[in-house]
């Protein structure tokens, strides 16, 4: 008996180790050795815990992993009558393997307090390891060290995951209560915020407004639950937050090329309105329901076969082809990747994991409750808005997703597994 417990509690804290390292290499693009190792390991450790303990006591939203699976399995089924499957599932494999990983460690972990933290602190440090490499290779690129130069540009790839980690973040800071953490974690913020400016990403500005506004709504909600107050200091801080985002993108506006460049543009699509119209329809016709299958190569040989205009691409001397600029939103692109099928599956998914974590958000306990906010900010700034007219990655919605198959009000009884085998 002790033996069982022992190797639960060791297994849980292992689980919880590689969670935190393999968050902070998933979501950051330096730390490749480490993203690999934490994987492999989450597997190891999945397949030994369900051995040990099986599944059957596991405290998880069934709904919200059904469909997921059916996500995947819309993945498969439209690499599998693609034109070239083994390359297809060679890139499904490339952007979700490690995600899954995370995913299924996150699933079997009994020890959901531990987990919870963790979950919440990785992704701070993401904030804080990301924020150096960036500004690291920023500095190199531009041959400046000077943040307010107009030649210190940040790579725009860092956008895409900043509004992730700075939700987070936040969250961090609401929950952990020690002085310099908080001054730590707000330094953080701020970096994190001047960096997002200075991308010149305009959904990057947008994404992370609508994250600081959408934080400000709930600290007021979770002040008047807790104290039946306002909490004035934290919610000030958030107000000085989204203070600084304006302040940071008005006076970068007035030296920096590139957010001028952003502010010219407007509301510009960037061609991507006439990459759908001369696309889209070509591609729907031929492969309505299934699409042409995931993966870059597939989307150019069938427009290459198709003579669809060359326009918005490039000739690369690398790949001695032309590459054509994939910049339709996130929904258009699921049609064009998994079909009508799996981008209905895709709906399902988001409509739920809104769902389940706006209603864990108002319900839970602090802990979850802060860490479904987040979820929900996340999905509805870099999803729903962001990924309406630009193409993302959905390695992490699909964590963000498996994190919160763990959460909810229903789940609150699921804190110490080993309470319930032992009494």
């Amino acid at each position: 008996m002790m033996r069982n417990k022992i190797q639960r509690i060791s297994i849980d804290h292992l689980i919880c180790f590689f969670v935190f390292t393999g968050i902070i290499s998933l979501v950051s693009e330096f730390l490749m050795t480490p993203r690999t190792i934490s994987a492999i390991c989450l597997y190891i450790l999945f397949f030994l815990q369900v051995y040990l303990l099986g599944l059957k006591q596991l405290q998880i939203n069934r709904k919200l992993i059904v469909v997921l699976f059916f996500f995947f399995l819309s993945l498969f089924v439209s690499a599998l009558l693609s034109e070239d499957p083994l390359y297809s599932f060679k890139w499904i494999k490339k952007d979700f393997w490690v995600s899954l990983a995370l995913g299924l460690g996150i699933i079997v972990c009994r020890k959901k307090i531990l987990l919870l933290k963790t979950i919440l602190f990785s992704f701070f440090m993401s904030l804080f390891f990301n924020n150096i490499h960036f500004y690291h290779k920023a500095a190199i690129q531009c041959k400046t060290l000077d943040i307010f130069s107009p030649h210190f540009i940040i790579d725009r790839n860092y956008s895409f995951i900043l509004p992730i980690l700075i939700s987070f973040s936040l969250a961090c800071f609401w929950y952990f209560k020690n002085i310099y953490l908080r001054i730590f974690i707000f330094i953080n913020l701020i970096f994190g915020t001047t960096f997002m400016i200075l991308t010149g990403a305009r959904g990057g500005y947008v994404s992370l407004f609508i994250v600081y506004f959408l934080w400000t709504i709930f600290l007021v909600y979770l002040s008047l639950k807790e104290r039946g107050y306002l909490n004035l200091k934290l919610i000030t801080i958030s107000l000085l937050l989204i203070a600084f985002l304006l302040s940071v993108f008005g006076i970068a506006t007035s030296f920096h090329p590139k957010v001028q460049a952003a502010l010219k543009r407007g509301f510009s699509p960037n061609g991507r309105d006439v990459i759908i119209k001369t696309r889209f329809p070509v591609i729907f016709k031929e492969h309505p329901f299934f699409g042409l299958g995931y993966g870059r190569r597939l989307y150019f040989d069938f427009l290459d076969k198709h003579n669809v205009p060359k326009i918005h691409g490039h000739y690369s001397a690398k790949e001695k082809r032309f590459v054509y600029h994939s910049d339709e939103g996130i929904f258009i692109q699921t049609i064009i990747r998994q079909g009508i099928l799996g981008f209905m599956v895709f709906i399902v998914l988001i409509c739920l994991a809104l769902k389940f974590s706006f209603k864990s958000a108002l319900s839970a306990n602090k802990l979850e409750s802060l860490i479904s906010f987040s979820i929900f900010s996340c999905i509805i700034s870099s999803v729903c808005f962001r990924g309406l007219v630009e193409t993302i990655k959905l390695t992490e919605f699909v964590l963000l997703v498996f994190i919160l198959v763990v959460l909810g009000p229903s789940y609150e009884g699921s804190n110490d597994f080993s309470r319930k085998t032992t009494s």
